[in-house]
């Protein structure tokens, strides 16, 4: 993977009541730099949607999108993982 780069893997996807879906994407993100960086996330969400688990803070600032900071260590991966409703 380059420095900085991301890889997003749908967990899962379960089928609930008629246009409603839960979705669980996993987003790899991997620093290969010297020193610890803090990667900015902008998730573009359509239509309504709710936050069922999330591990890392997150702030709604519209109605379609949701900013998390991330902080990824020196040299490592790190996996960042929640789970919505649409």
């Amino acid at each position: 993977m380059q420095p900085g780069s991301c890889n997003r893997n749908t967990l899962c996807r379960d089928g609930l009541p008629k246009n409603v879906v839960e979705n669980a994407p996993g987003i790899t993100l991997s620093n290969a730099k010297v020193k610890a960086i803090i990667v900015d996330m902008i998730s573009n969400i359509l239509g309504y949607w709710r936050m069922l688990k999330n591990l890392q803070p997150h702030r709604s600032w519209s109605g379609t999108h949701v900013e998390r900071k991330v902080s990824v260590p020196a040299d490592v991966e790190a996996e960042l993982t929640y789970r919505i409703r649409v």
